[in-house]
């Protein structure tokens, strides 16, 4: 974060403790002058909420100053997250993200878009476990983000995702996780050892007619096959049989057939 906000700061030639208004250029000079002087630590979310008058009376001017704040800090890019939580295993979690603008599209300021980075970081937000970039623009102001977690043996008590612009200093938040209530899948059992077996030739179909027509296309079979034949062959037990593509499983496959 700190990095980006540096380099946000040298290309706007602004210091990142200015108020975040300071980069709308169709505020002006007195106008941001008092807002810095009466309101520096006002929020742009504050100033969403007050009405002209208010505003006015809070930065000692008129009405149509106030109004113009209020135009700026409504116009000021800023996206609100939501999440949802949804467990894939039990050292996976998928944190499905909404984002949304939640700023009113004006093009003097945005022009044709406006890019945004969304990561969620850990607890101690020393680490950035994934992160997207989205871009937001006139007709296509809400993303969905799906970021997938590998959890260790021990659930941290939250995460924090994190919204940022790639433009404008001032617009960025974080939203805390809570994992607290989270329940993952138990751990499954562990899976089949494996026999300490050579690979098995083609005579251990002791069947003379299948070794003969298996012989032009097979001899021995691979560790995989080698592993898994006496389940599909000598017995009725239902077998799952995982394996990458071209690792022998249509020749189980017709074993457990024959």
């Amino acid at each position: 974060m700190l990095l980006i906000d540096l380099s946000k700061a040298i290309e706007q030639r602004l210091w990142p403790y200015e108020h975040p208004l300071a980069q709308i250029t169709t505020l002006q000079r007195e106008t941001l002058y008092n807002l810095r002087q009466w309101a520096d630590d006002t929020e742009i979310v504050e100033l969403r909420a007050m009405q002209p008058k208010e505003l006015a009376d809070m930065v000692h001017l008129n009405e149509k100053h106030g109004q113009a704040i209020k135009d700026a800090a409504e116009s000021f890019p800023t996206v609100a997250v939501d999440y949802k939580l949804r467990p894939l295993s039990h050292d996976i979690l998928q944190i499905s993200v909404h984002v949304k603008a939640e700023f009113t599209w004006n093009s003097k300021i945005s022009g044709s878009g406006e890019p945004f980075y969304v990561w969620v970081q850990d607890e101690e937000g020393y680490n950035i476990l994934q992160w997207r970039g989205v871009m937001l623009r006139s007709n296509s102001t809400t993303f969905d983000l799906d970021f997938t977690i590998p959890m260790g043996e021990t659930v941290p008590n939250s995460y924090t995702i994190v919204s940022v612009s790639d433009r404008w200093l001032g617009s960025d938040d974080s939203r805390v996780v809570s994992l607290d209530s989270l329940v993952m899948p138990r751990q499954p059992d562990d899976h089949t050892p494996l026999l300490d077996i050579p690979y098995l030739g083609i005579k251990v179909l002791d069947d003379s007619a299948l070794e003969q027509a298996y012989r032009p296309f097979i001899s021995t079979l691979n560790g995989i096959q080698s592993q898994v034949f006496w389940s599909a062959y000598h017995t009725q037990n239902n077998l799952l049989l995982s394996a990458p593509a071209a690792s022998g499983k249509s020749f189980i496959g017709e074993v457990a057939i024959w």
